[in-house]
Formats: C-alpha cells, sequence, structure tokens
C-alpha cells in the first residue's frame, strides 16, 4: 500500500490540473492530459477499482485533460476523499 500512495500521490503531482465536488459522495478531478498519463491513470483506477469496489471509477478523456470521476454511497465518503488528497495534493471538501 506504501508503494501504490507513493505513485498515486507522484502521478497527482506530475499531473493534477483542479477538481470539482458536486453532489455528496462525488468528486471530479482533472489531470494533463498525455498517452503517457492516461496509461498511468488506468493502472491506478484498476488498482483501486479492486481495492475499493464499492466507489466508481469513470475515466475519459475531454480535449487536453484526463478525468476522474469518483463516486461513493453513502458511508465512503472518507475512503473518497483520502483518494482525491492523494491524487491532488489537496484536501476536498465532499458533501455530504
Amino acid at each position: 500500500m506504501p508503494a501504490r500512495l507513493a505513485e498515486i500521490e507522484a502521478f497527482g503531482r506530475d499531473t493534477f490540473l483542479f477538481a470539482e465536488t458536486g453532489r455528496p459522495g462525488t468528486a471530479t478531478l482533472r489531470f494533463a492530459h498525455s498517452a503517457e498519463n492516461e496509461r498511468r491513470l488506468a493502472e491506478i483506477v484498476a488498482a483501486e477499482s479492486k481495492c475499493c469496489a464499492f466507489m466508481t471509477f469513470a475515466q475519459t478523456r475531454d480535449g487536453d485533460t484526463q478525468v476522474l470521476r469518483l463516486d461513493t454511497p453513502e458511508g465512503g465518503e472518507s475512503m473518497l476523499r483520502a483518494l482525491a488528497a492523494a491524487l491532488s495534493g489537496y484536501s476536498l471538501v465532499v458533501a455530504r
């Protein structure tokens, strides 16, 4: 886990642009796009999907950004905040 967390944080430091929060249990993070960044984000999503199967991860591309939407059911907000913080380098306020 510490190695994966370090990888997630490094990806965020290298690529994070901004985050949006909306309805409770949801965050959308945007990262600089490149083929390498798309691959790295896909690897993170695959690993985190296994670890946190209760969360939904949606990776898409929007122009020159990689978009990751995180959704969690009620009760999973703390995990969503922790992952979003690791990816962004910031503590995000996720509505309850």
